[in-house]
């Protein structure tokens, strides 16, 4: 019988006996550097399904895998280092399910945590993974197709490629976790579904914050982007993908696009977001039948608004000083609707309406630098206007 069967029938048993805990069986694993277990892969080696690996505090040289249990727990105390120099990953969840891991601090790897696709309901707690100072560090945590996996209070820092890294995944989570510093993506989802990304601090990057990108054919479904703080980074979210909801964050400081709606995809909702001082634009709309509604953008460098794409639907967006243009829809862009959509203090027009068969209902905008409204044909377009507020317009 092999050792991971053998568990399942002593978890079972313990059970049995036990229900709602498994320490009176003496499950528990204790490794430290005084302990007869002193590294955390013998500790793995002397766990069955359902034990709670109990790290001491102490550097450990070593790069664990876990492999053949469920319902394991690795926990560490305070001061727990994992040294993995020289390894591809610091620690590796192979397989499993419900595995936990918890006050670990992980460095020297290329690759901090990975779980693979075999591996499913993996929570990751309270966990640090960090370059020593050397560059080594490409992805803080890469989750490779495995379902519902949770990461929850993890800081990762200075990673050169992307702090994480989801690779079709269904159901990952990653909340109130810091990434900071490094040249690569804050998160990068790639042909996820159902992610939720919520309450978390980005900052410092080279590269996009959150990116659901397109490389594999479709970015992410489904998915919730909310009340992050995304600060002192190129482009501050990017989206691909279908049927997802971005609201409620808040972008500071950026050098490029603040939201981009970039596609392929649509029917995603844009709400309550507020992004200061942009530059390019603050919003892009490059898709089609998207939905930006209530959204803040405040003193970008560039355009307010910038609407590339046909069908989308604005609904009560402010944009405030910025040095180009408020909202400028782009020649090519059709079958835009926007209501109650408003632009103040713009460097040069409020509006640039330069596409055909948008309409405009009860917008507004003052204090422009150029025209309130230049709509390039004067009129002798299929753009329609109704209700809106524009001093200074060329259309009749």
């Amino acid at each position: 019988m092999s050792r991971r069967a053998a568990a399942i029938v002593l978890t079972s048993a313990v059970l049995a006996f036990f229900p709602g805990t498994l320490r009176a069986a003496g499950l528990d694993v204790s490794v430290g550097p005084l302990r007869q277990i002193t590294s955390i892969t013998a500790g793995l080696a002397n766990a069955f399904s359902a034990s709670k690996i109990k790290i001491d505090p102490g550097t450990y040289t070593e790069c664990p895998t876990v492999t053949g249990l469920v319902l394991l727990q690795i926990v560490g105390k305070k001061g727990v280092v994992i040294d993995a120099t020289g390894c591809d990953a610091g620690l590796t969840i192979n397989d499993g399910e419900g595995i936990t891991v918890k006050g670990l601090t992980i460095v020297g790897a290329k690759q901090g945590i990975v779980v693979k696709a075999a591996a499913e309901r993996v929570l990751i707690n309270k966990t640090t993974i960090q370059d020593p100072g050397s560059g080594v560090l490409e992805t803080g945590v890469r989750i490779e197709s495995a379902p519902d996996v949770t990461l929850d209070k993890v800081t990762i820092l200075d990673a050169k490629l992307r702090g994480v890294q989801v690779l079709s995944a269904a159901r990952t989570i990653i909340r109130k976790s810091t990434i900071a510093g490094g040249a690569g993506l804050g998160i990068l989802v790639d042909l996820g579904t159902s992610t939720t990304i919520v309450k978390n601090s980005i900052l410092d990057l080279g590269a996009t914050g959150i990116a659901f990108s397109h490389s594999g054919g479709g970015g992410a479904a489904d998915s919730l982007i909310a009340s992050n703080k995304i600060s002192a980074v190129p482009g501050g979210i990017s989206v691909a993908g279908a049927n997802n909801v971005v609201e409620k964050n808040k972008l500071t400081d950026l050098t490029n696009v603040g939201i981009f709606a970039l596609g392929p995809g649509g029917t995603s909702t844009y709400r309550k977001n507020t992004i200061v001082r942009a530059a390019i634009a603050g919003m892009r709309a490059a898709n089609a039948g998207d939905t930006f509604e209530k959204n803040t953008v405040k003193e970008p460098s560039g355009n307010g608004l910038d609407v590339t794409g046909d069908a989308n639907h604005f609904i009560g967006n402010k944009v405030t000083a910025p040095t180009g243009t408020g909202i400028r829809v782009q020649a090519g862009a059709s079958g835009n609707t926007f209501e109650g959509t408003s632009a103040s203090k713009a460097g040069t027009d409020g509006f640039l309406v330069q596409g055909t068969g948008n309409t405009f209902t009860k917008a507004k905008a003052s204090k422009s630098g150029g025209l309130d409204l230049n709509d390039p044909a004067e009129g002798a377009t299929t753009n329609v206007y109704t209700d809106c507020k524009f001093t200074t317009t060329n259309v009749p």
